[in-house]
């Protein structure tokens, strides 16, 4: 069967757009568990909170960099 070459095309795309998902989502599932075995250590709720506002503000620059992509 011989299909339009702009559905052979919009096919690459769509499966490129699917690769970089699932990439992003294994980094981020890395970054969150990475997250909760170092919030398990915080001694003190002002290190909880430390960590906590750090950990968003990494994600907040790695999803900006992301939608980027």
């Amino acid at each position: 069967m011989q299909f339009n070459p702009n559905f052979e095309k919009t096919q690459a795309q769509f499966t490129a757009i699917n690769s970089k998902a699932v990439e992003f989502a294994e980094d981020n599932a890395k970054a969150v568990f990475a997250h909760a075995r170092d919030v398990l250590t915080a001694k003190t709720p002002e290190s909880f909170w430390s960590l906590q506002q750090n950990f968003f503000k990494a994600q907040q620059d790695v999803a900006t960099r992301q939608f980027e992509a």
